[in-house]
């Protein structure tokens, strides 16, 4: 076999694993644009975590981050119900600001569960300072639950 035939076949097996490593270990980083990612680290409370109608919620969310695109970004928590409106209308979203580099951030929220939904979905998005669409963000969800 060539040089370049190997190269391919190693390639094609690197990104079958990458793929596959991804679908069963969760969030995985999102490579949002050429110079930006963002993964999943840890959350409080534990992804899936069926939530009761009425409880209030302490979250608490940390992922890692790089950024090379641009000096600054924004990451934000944003916590909708199942049928994306917002969880409270309103309501000034929770977001920090990032540096050129990479790292981990831990970003907190609180809330209470709204009657109405079967799911809250939280997004954390990484911004670039200057982009007005991006794309890639971690994304949890609660399923909710009836008292």
């Amino acid at each position: 076999m060539s040089t370049r035939t190997l190269r391919f076949w190693f390639v094609a097996i690197l990104a079958s694993i990458v793929c596959l490593a991804g679908d069963i270990s969760g969030p995985r980083t999102i490579f949002a644009d050429s110079g930006y990612a963002i993964s999943y680290v840890s959350a409080t409370p534990k992804r899936g975590t069926h939530l009761l109608v009425g409880d209030h919620i302490a979250l608490s969310v940390t992922v890692a981050y790089k950024l090379t695109v641009t000096n600054k970004g924004k990451i934000a928590i944003v916590v909708q119900k199942g049928d994306n409106s917002p969880l409270t209308p309103g309501r000034k979203q929770v977001m920090t600001e990032v540096s050129r580099g990479s790292g981990e951030i831990t970003l907190t929220d609180e809330f209470d569960v709204p009657a109405g939904t079967s799911l809250v979905r939280v997004f954390i998005p990484l911004a670039p300072t200057g982009y007005t669409h991006t794309s890639g963000e971690v994304v949890i969800e609660y399923p909710v639950k009836k008292r």
